[in-house]
């Protein structure tokens, strides 16, 4: 890099006062840390550790676990509100087993049509497997 008179400042050559020295970041602080979504902060808020107190001693669970817990000890205390939160949330983490077994009978949808090409398809896979002993 010459520094004499016969050095030509211009595209893609930079004044050698102003480059960056050796070692040293053009961006010294880096990129800034992309702001946290809304959903983010609730669900880092609500997965994060406390202690409660439990008849065996101590325990940490998270702190969804923890308000889940305190619904049920108002509800068993007789709170209509936790009561009926309670019945919602159980409905809606449990599926209903009489629901599922309509959904899962597939055969009321068959036609006949359907059926026969089934029991083709069976007899042709019986078939390519008695070939292939």
């Amino acid at each position: 890099m010459p520094k004499g008179d016969d050095y030509k400042v211009g595209y893609r050559k930079p004044p050698v006062a102003t480059r960056f020295k050796p070692g040293k970041s053009g961006n010294p602080k880096g990129r800034p840390k992309a702001a946290k979504g809304l959903s983010t902060i609730v669900r880092d808020t609500l997965t994060q550790k406390v202690s409660v107190r439990t008849a065996n001693g101590e325990k940490r669970i998270s702190r969804i676990e923890a308000a889940l817990h305190k619904t049920i000890e108002l509800a068993m205390k007789g709170n209509p509100r936790a009561l009926a939160q309670l019945i919602k949330l159980y409905a809606d983490a449990v599926p209903d087993p009489k629901a599922n077994a309509d959904q899962q009978s597939p055969d009321q949808d068959l036609t006949a049509t359907d059926i026969a090409m089934l029991e083709e398809l069976q007899r042709m896979l019986l078939a390519e497997e008695e070939l292939a002993k």
